[in-house]
């Protein structure tokens, strides 16, 4: 007997063949997955079950799995998995069906990647196998995952993160084109994330209210999927009332109208190195945002609402500002 059940968007096949239970990813059409379970059924009954593959070829799976990434992640992260499967694993796996993937391969493979990439860029590459072979035991094709057990390297970092000095912001406002003097101002002002920026279109900005408002739509997820609404301080109001410009609907956009995506983290790069700062990246500036408000005696809390984190816990990488902040308070009292 084969039964369906809905995840997410997703209807799946559930049957039970020589004892173990098998499941198959069939769609978002509740319809089809009906259609699906009775000729299951009928495979079963003849002996002829052929709606899983166990013996998948991987270059076709990996096919899917994209496919399942590109309507289910956002595109930079589906951009990611994509370069990551098709340029570094694909090439390096060197068999030609999935079952025939074997734990000391993916070891071999850490190792192999970190002649040529940091420990940070490998651990990435795993998160992606990983989810990858995870969604092959999901959907019917492996019993179980050969990279279940391949740990991820302890990567060593600094938690207090980089942020500028004000007169470092200063020289690098300064620095700036004027193509990306905008989109840096902004960025320092709201503490926005890179995507959100890149994609803000002026139908979201409403000066009135002074309010941003960051949501997902059809060529653009956030990153938590949910809407929130970002406040406009008043340098940043009174910058905006003067920059609105007519040529295109996105905020930040080239002299043709497009958003300003391509080149962004070269020209970010190129005006920090004009300006002296070394090491820093668009990220930064959230970072900046973030580390002022704490230094300023805003609350932890507040300071993770107006970041949007989904997690307090997230924004506790502040910490040790705010009780710099509390130390110095203290010291005032001097009797």
């Amino acid at each position: 007997m084969a039964s369906i059940f809905k995840r997410a968007d997703t209807y799946y096949i559930s049957y039970y063949f020589n004892g173990r239970r098998k499941k198959k990813a069939v769609g978002k059409s509740k319809k089809v997955a009906e259609i699906a379970a009775k000729d299951i059924e009928v495979k079963l009954a003849k002996n002829e079950i052929g709606i899983i593959d166990r013996d998948k070829d991987i270059r076709k799976f990996v096919e899917e799995y994209l496919a399942y990434a590109a309507s289910n992640k956002t595109k930079s992260t589906f951009r990611r998995d994509r370069a990551i499967l098709n340029k570094s694993f694909l090439p390096y796996i060197k068999v030609n069906r999935l079952s025939k993937i074997i734990p000391q391969m993916l070891e071999n493979y850490k190792t192999e990647r970190l002649k040529s990439v940091k420990h940070i860029s490998v651990n990435r590459d795993l998160i992606t196998i990983k989810a990858m072979l995870n969604k092959a035991v999901e959907w019917g094709y492996l019993d179980k995952s050969p990279a279940e057990r391949i740990k991820l390297f302890k990567i060593r970092k600094d938690e207090r993160p980089q942020f500028l000095t004000k007169e470092e912001v200063e020289r690098l406002l300064s620095s700036c084109t004027e193509g990306l003097y905008p989109f840096v101002y902004t960025a320092l002002n709201t503490g926005m994330r890179k995507s959100e920026l890149t994609y803000l279109r002026w139908k979201d900005v409403d000066l009135d209210k002074r309010k941003i408002t960051v949501h997902s739509r059809e060529d653009w997820q956030s990153k938590s999927g949910k809407s929130r609404t970002v406040d406009i301080n008043d340098n940043l109001f009174r910058f905006l009332k003067e920059y609105r410009h007519q040529r295109s609907e996105y905020v930040f956009c080239t002299k043709d109208g497009h958003p300003l995506a391509n080149n962004l983290n070269r020209r970010f790069r190129n005006a920090a190195k004009r300006a002296g700062l070394s090491g820093i990246s668009i990220h930064n500036l959230r970072h900046t945002f973030a580390s002022h408000l704490v230094m300023a005696g805003v609350p932890l809390v507040t300071v993770s609402k107006l970041l949007g984190h989904a997690d307090i816990k997230t924004t506790m990488i502040y910490t040790h500002l705010s009780c710099d902040h509390l130390k110095e308070a203290v010291n005032k009292v001097n009797f």
